[in-house]
C-alpha cells in the first residue's frame, strides 16, 4: 500500500503486489536446456519459428529487489490513477513491451537464426525467410519497406541480403564460353 501526503492530508493510496510465481519472474526462456538441469522444460516455438525452452528461473533469489520494486511501482501507479481519475484512460498493465523485446531480439540475432525465421502472417505464412528470399524477392522488398513490418524481420532480411552480397563478391568469375574449346565440357581433360 502507498499513500501520498501533502501537509498531513492523504491525497491518494494505492495497492500493488508482485511475487516470484508470476510467469515473467518464475521462468526464463533459453535456446537449449542447460546440461544437468533438473526440472521440467516446456518446449515452444516463438513467433519466428525458433524452438525455445521455458525453464524454472535458476536464480530467482536475485529478483527479490526487482519484485519489491514492482509491487511498489504498481501501488504508486494505482494511486496516481485514482487521484487523477485516470483509470479509464490509462492502464498499469505493461505486458506489451514489444519495442524493448524487439530491440533485444535484433541485437542478439545470428545469421542462421535470421535465415530460419518463419513468417507468421500473409500468403507466405510458415515460410522461412531464406526460402522467401529465393521464392519472391518482390515480397521481401515489400516487407522490408513496410512500416508495419516487425523490426526483427527487417533486421533478418538485412542480414540475409548482406550475407548474399558478401558471398557473391567472393565467388570467382566464370570463364566465358568458348565454342572452340568444347573438350572442356565433354568430360575429357
Amino acid at each position: 500500500m502507498m499513500k501520498k501526503e501533502t501537509s498531513g492530508q492523504p491525497v491518494a493510496q494505492g495497492v500493488g503486489s508482485c511475487n516470484s510465481k508470476e510467469k515473467k519472474y518464475r521462468y526464463i526462456n533459453v535456446d537449449k536446456v542447460p546440461e544437468g538441469y533438473i526440472g521440467t522444460a516446456e518446449e515452444f516455438t516463438d513467433k519466428y519459428g525458433r524452438t525455445k525452452y521455458k525453464i524454472n528461473n535458476p536464480d530467482i533469489c536475485s529478483l527479490v529487489n526487482t519484485i519489491l520494486k514492482m509491487a511498489k511501482k504498481r501501488a504508486f501507479i494505482d494511486a496516481v490513477l485514482q487521484v487523477a481519475s485516470l483509470s479509464e484512460v490509462f492502464t498499469q498493465d505493461m505486458e506489451d513491451m514489444g519495442d524493448l523485446i524487439n530491440q533485444e531480439q535484433t541485437e542478439t540475432l545470428t545469421l542462421e537464426q535470421a535465415k530460419n525465421l518463419k513468417l507468421s502472417f500473409g500468403k507466405y505464412k510458415g515460410t522461412t525467410l531464406i526460402d522467401l528470399v529465393h521464392k519472391d524477392t518482390g515480397y521481401c522488398d515489400w516487407l522490408y519497406g513496410n512500416k508495419k513490418t516487425d523490426p526483427v524481420i527487417k533486421k533478418a532480411l538485412d542480414m540475409i541480403l548482406k550475407d548474399a552480397t558478401e558471398q557473391s563478391n567472393q565467388m570467382p568469375e566464370e570463364e566465358p564460353f568458348d565454342p572452340d574449346d568444347t573438350h572442356k565440357y565433354d568430360g575429357q581433360p
